[in-house]
């Protein structure tokens, strides 16, 4: 999970849109909290249960928010 937070960071802009869907599981929340230790901000997006018998695996989508420094700064600025 360090690997792909260092690769989003190389490749997100300002106006970068990350969305991730994982099944979930007991490890997903410590790749979410590495996601977050690396800076990111990890939400749920909300969704609507259904469609399913009941008895499937529950998966998640997250925005994932990447850091904001010196390539915000720049956009901002006009530079």
């Amino acid at each position: 999970m360090a690997a792909l937070g260092r690769t989003l960071k190389m490749l997100s802009g300002s106006k970068t849109r990350v969305l991730a869907a994982s099944e979930v599981r007991f490890w997903t929340g410590e790749c979410l909290n590495e996601l977050a230790s690396q800076g990111f901000e990890v939400v749920e997006v909300p969704s609507q249960e259904g469609g399913g018998d009941g008895g499937g695996d529950i998966f998640a989508v997250y925005n994932i928010i990447p850091p904001c420094e010196e390539n915000c700064q720049k956009n901002m600025s006009g530079s």
